[in-house]
């Protein structure tokens, strides 16, 4: 399914985050506060993280499921 919106204009800022802040979810706080001034949408969204896009996680998935089988013979 190639469905695409365009929706997360902004970059992720987890991309960018030192790794203190990244530990503390520090990078989350602006995201929490505009929640608290608005109700969040659709466009409020950050751009998913190239790690955490679905054809790299199934696909993940499936190489050790299969690595699996082989192993159990």
């Amino acid at each position: 399914m190639d469905f695409q919106r365009k929706y997360y204009q902004e970059s992720n800022p987890k991309d960018s985050v030192n790794p203190i802040a990244n530990a503390l979810f520090l990078w989350t706080l602006p995201f929490v506060r505009r929640g608290q001034r608005t109700n969040l949408g659709p466009d409020d969204l950050f751009r998913v993280l190239p790690s955490d896009e679905s054809k790299g996680l199934s696909d993940r998935l499936e190489r050790r499921e299969n690595n699996r089988k082989t192993l159990q013979g």
